[in-house]
This record gives C-alpha cells, sequence and structure tokens, in this order.
C-alpha cells in the first residue's frame, strides 16, 4: 500500500501558501519531533487515522487525522483554514480529497497546547 502520510504532507507542503506560515514544519507521523514547541511557530502533524474501501475494492478511502499547532489559538485555526482551502474537493495523491470532519479546537491535557483537530478522506485507486 502507499504511503499516504507521506503523500499527503508532500502536497501540503507543495500547496501551502506562504502566510499560512509553517514553513517546513509539516509531519507525518503519531508525534511532533522531539523538541517542537508551539512557540517555534505553526505546525501540522497528520497520520492515518483508519478508512475504507468501496463495495469493488477498486477505490481505497483513507482517513487522515490532522492536527494544526501555532502560538496561539489564532494560529492554530489559521493553518487550518488554510488546510481546508488546498485540500477540500482538491485533487490529492491521485485522487480526490474531501473534508470528513471540520476543525475542532482542542488543548492537550499534558502540555496544555492548543491545537485543531479535523479529518480528511481520500478516495484514490487501488494500485
Amino acid at each position: 500500500m502507499r504511503d499516504y502520510e507521506v503523500e499527503l504532507r508532500n502536497h501540503v507542503l507543495a500547496q501551502l501558501p506562504a502566510p499560512a506560515g509553517v514553513a517546513q514544519r509539516v509531519y507525518a507521523g503519531l508525534t511532533l519531533p522531539t523538541g517542537y514547541k508551539p512557540a517555534d511557530g505553526r505546525a501540522i502533524l497528520m497520520r492515518m487515522a483508519g478508512g475504507d474501501t468501496d463495495y469493488s475494492g477498486h477505490m481505497l478511502r483513507p482517513v487522515m487525522q490532522i492536527e494544526c499547532y501555532g502560538p496561539t489559538e489564532a494560529d492554530a485555526v489559521a493553518v487550518d483554514l488554510a488546510l481546508l482551502d488546498i485540500l477540500n474537493n482538491k485533487r490529492v495523491c491521485g485522487g480526490y480529497c474531501r473534508v470528513q470532519t471540520l476543525g475542532t479546537l482542542l488543548a492537550d491535557p499534558e502540555t496544555e497546547w492548543r491545537f485543531v483537530l479535523s479529518y480528511y478522506q481520500l478516495f484514490v485507486l487501488a494500485k
């Protein structure tokens, strides 16, 4: 199976406008890199969070969980909205992408970092 986390990361890096302010801080995986703090600047963390196939098995529909971080709540929301612009109803990873769950502002209970959590579903041909 293709690595949709890496493909989506590369797409976001190529398409996200500079004003979104994430620079190269777009990560694929379970956790942010060791040492990252929201004060370092805006960041995106994405990982595959399940999905399904169509009835024929020819179409895969992976779901991507995306967390947007920033020094302030407004920064995290701004990154999430920039992602919505470049991902929702767009051609992505050789297929199609749509928002499954709009961003929700949350706080990590241990660090108290604010982040926006959203989910996107990809529609790609199985290979």
